[in-house]
């Protein structure tokens, strides 16, 4: 498949500036096949930062599946298609839905034969906790019907993807994306032609255990700001000398949050008096919140002073796009798409106030300052995303 050119430069520039945005460290590429169609199911905690965090660390075009409310509008519809991305229809669409959604179905069976790849939220929304919710139904009816498309000839792969964010928002922080063994849905093609709902309801729950495996999910949400603080600090108390590892940290906080989940249901006794050894924890003041925890290493003085000082140039010749871009996400209701909308004008903001800057500086001086300007602009502020804390 021929990818258009326009789609290869903005995926690149795109990439690039996600990756300031956050460090982003990959685990587990080796488990995506490339010789089968590829669909990748992830936990939704961070809007539309979770899709990009697919696209970019399976680094191929994927394409996604969206509401098709936001489709309504032409213009905005051509540019959800140059992205890659197809409605999907619910009852309240007003539409009949079976029909379109076989349309779509055809496509994603025509676009999977061909190579292509799909990326799909099964929770079905995003939640701001590390906590995996309930999967719908809709990615293993899609695999299925698209492989009845082919008279289950098409091999389709689903590879579970797990994400986790020490902050959600704040630029510099670090984003782990795992992905896991991939789930055979041929394996389910008998029990399919048999018996379709036990079929669907089998590939649903393999895949929520596959999914839960690869990321931070406390079962528990009422209790999720104890849970999550204790399992944090005692990951952060148990291995000094392994800070600078991500994935250390993450799969000891994870373990933690494990047992905890398993002593509130296995000795609610003993969990509630750790709870009560430990209530310090809960106080705002003595601890983080996991959106808000440290990053996973630790900055020497000399190193942090040198990147506040350095960092201050960045923010004074980029006042503009970065106030903009924090202005735009503070106006979002939902938290969780806070980053989304930070990224999302910062890409736009940034390369027009560059060449806004280029212009105004042609008039007062040589084409020659004017791009030297620009250069130590756009080089401050890349090290001021990747030292802003």
């Amino acid at each position: 498949m021929k990818v258009p050119i326009g789609y290869r430069l903005l995926y690149k520039y795109a990439r690039f500036c996600f990756r300031l945005y956050y460090k982003v460290r990959i685990s587990g590429s080796e488990n995506i096949p490339s010789d089968k169609p590829v669909i990748f199911a992830a936990n939704h905690q961070n809007a539309l930062m979770d899709a990009l965090a697919i696209l970019f660390a399976a680094d191929r075009p994927v394409n996604f599946l969206a509401r098709a409310d936001i489709f309504k509008k032409p213009a905005i519809a051509r540019l959800l298609e140059f992205l890659k991305l197809m409605p999907v229809y619910r009852p309240r669409d007003g539409v009949n839905i079976v029909d379109k959604n076989s349309e779509v179905f055809n496509k994603v069976a025509e676009m999977l034969s061909s190579g292509q790849s799909f990326g799909i939220m099964p929770e079905g929304t995003h939640t701001h906790i590390k906590h995996l919710q309930p999967l719908k139904k809709g990615i293993c009816h899609m695999t299925f019907e698209a492989a009845a498309v082919t008279d289950f000839t098409l091999d389709p792969v689903i590879v579970p993807v797990g994400l986790d964010y020490s902050n959600y928002h704040r630029p510099g922080s670090r984003l782990l994306v795992i992905f896991g063994e991939p789930i055979r849905a041929s394996e389910y093609y008998q029990l399919y032609r048999d018996v379709p709902n036990k079929a669907v309801a089998q590939l649903r729950d393999r895949l929520a255990v596959s999914v839960r495996s690869l990321m931070i999910d406390v079962r528990h949400p009422q209790e999720y700001s104890f849970i999550i603080r204790y399992a944090e600090s005692m990951a952060f108390a148990s291995h000094q000398e392994d800070k600078k590892d991500p994935f250390v940290t993450f799969f000891k906080i994870k373990e933690n949050v494990e047992l905890l989940n398993n002593l509130i249901i296995n000795d609610p006794s003993a969990y509630a008096l750790l709870k009560e050894q430990n209530a310090y924890l809960l106080n705002d003041h003595s601890a983080q919140l996991s959106q808000n925890r440290p990053n996973y290493q630790n900055k020497s003085l000399p190193r942090l002073i040198f990147g506040k000082l350095f960092s201050s140039p960045g923010l004074i010749l980029n006042c503009v796009p970065f106030l903009l871009s924090n202005f735009f996400s503070g106006k979002v209701k939902d938290p969780q798409f806070v980053s989304s909308i930070k990224y999302g004008t910062g890409i736009l903001l940034f390369p027009i106030w560059y060449l806004l800057v280029f212009l105004i500086s042609l008039i007062f001086s040589t084409p020659l300052v004017g791009i030297g300007l620009v250069l130590l602009m756009v080089i401050t502020a890349v090290y001021t995303l990747k030292h802003l804390k």
